[in-house]
């Protein structure tokens, strides 16, 4: 598939790990409806179908069943909702480097004595699960450095320990293949690698996760009829994935449901070939480490302004030099990329 027709980039862009481009269908979609928005003509009911067929497309990009899924708007969310479900006196295992909207949450409740938490090097988390844990939380990719931590190992581990799981695919979803259901939650922010408006995201859930995973922050979304939701008594939550819903903004799902059709007709194993393809070859270039990743971070005395100013756009982070490739990268563009970062080596 083309993929140059569905981005109007005025610059090389290689800061995904920030924020994704926006398709064109996306964003036409998201300036119609402001349009219906002046005019008082959009019917809000009509977003419940957006959400819907979003996360459809999300379910088919990963292989996944429907209601498995539930519209959230951050991943800090679904972290609340985890770290909430854990028993008093529980120990949960999680990256000390790791995002802090994965790592806030349980560390709040640490503080205040409910439960404890080990921090240990990334590298090490997956050989350290053991029984005594009752959850490991982590993110499938690192924010600042790329490193992608071994899902297979992860899973496999801690089913047989009998820990429970919540894996943070904020900076994975869009690239990463990843087996959802082997994990008791996964969740993402949209508006990085999915190419989706900040307020969009998702959280898995398997059966088994929705028997011990309360919904914290349920609302008339959560429902399992939305609209016979909106007022009153009794608590009526949705038996799936729906009752960790919390209620959509509207603009950002109309964006997040062409963004998520285009990943799903591309094809996440594609995007997944084609990143790292071009990653690797960058690396070789610039005589990094490959790490199988969509982001590295390397040491270089060129500032992201001064990127700016050669046309590139890519971040700092921890002091480092953070690049991140995607599907609308194409090799003339690493290439360039390249050539300015070698010659201020």
């Amino acid at each position: 598939m083309e993929l140059s027709k569905f981005f109007a980039p005025e610059v090389m862009f290689f800061d995904s790990a920030s924020y994704g481009l926006l398709p064109l269908t996306a964003s036409e979609a998201i300036k119609r409806q402001i349009e219906a928005f002046s005019k008082g003509i959009v019917n809000i009911v009509d977003f419940d179908e957006v959400v819907e067929n979003s996360l459809s497309h999300l379910a088919h990009a990963y292989g996944c069943n429907n209601t498995h899924f539930g519209a959230i708007g951050q991943l800090s969310t679904a972290s609340s909702m985890v770290s909430h479900s854990i028993p008093i006196g529980s120990k949960v295992l999680m990256a000390k480097e790791d995002f802090t909207s994965v790592l806030f949450p349980f560390l709040e409740r640490e503080e205040r004595g409910e439960i404890s938490v080990d921090l240990v090097p990334v590298e090490q988390l997956v050989e350290l699960i053991d029984e005594k844990y009752a959850l490991v939380a982590v993110s499938a990719v690192q924010s600042s450095s790329g490193y992608v931590i071994d899902l297979k190992a992860l899973s496999g581990r801690a089913k047989s320990s009998g820990v429970r799981t919540f894996v943070d695919a904020t900076q994975g979803a869009g690239w990463l293949p990843i087996e959802m259901d082997n994990f008791d939650v996964v969740a993402a922010s949209a508006y990085k690698w999915l190419l989706s408006p900040r307020g969009s995201g998702f959280i898995h859930t398997t059966p088994e996760a929705q028997a011990w995973l309360r919904p914290t922050i349920s609302s008339w979304y959560s429902g399992e009829s939305i609209w016979d939701s909106i007022y009153g008594a009794p608590l009526r939550l949705a038996s799936d994935g729906r009752r960790y819903q919390i209620s959509p903004d509207w603009l950002s799902w109309v964006g997040a449901e062409h963004s998520l059709k285009l990943i799903s007709e591309v094809g996440v194993d594609k995007i997944f070939a084609h990143n790292l393809a071009l990653m690797e070859g960058l690396c070789y270039k610039i005589e990094e480490p490959f790490n199988n990743s969509s982001i590295i971070s390397i040491g270089t005395s060129i500032k992201p302004e001064e990127l700016r100013e050669k046309g590139f756009r890519a971040s700092l982070r921890n002091g480092r030099l953070r690049i991140s490739i995607h599907l609308y990268n194409i090799h003339d563009e690493v290439e360039q990329l390249a050539e300015l970062l070698n010659s201020r080596k």
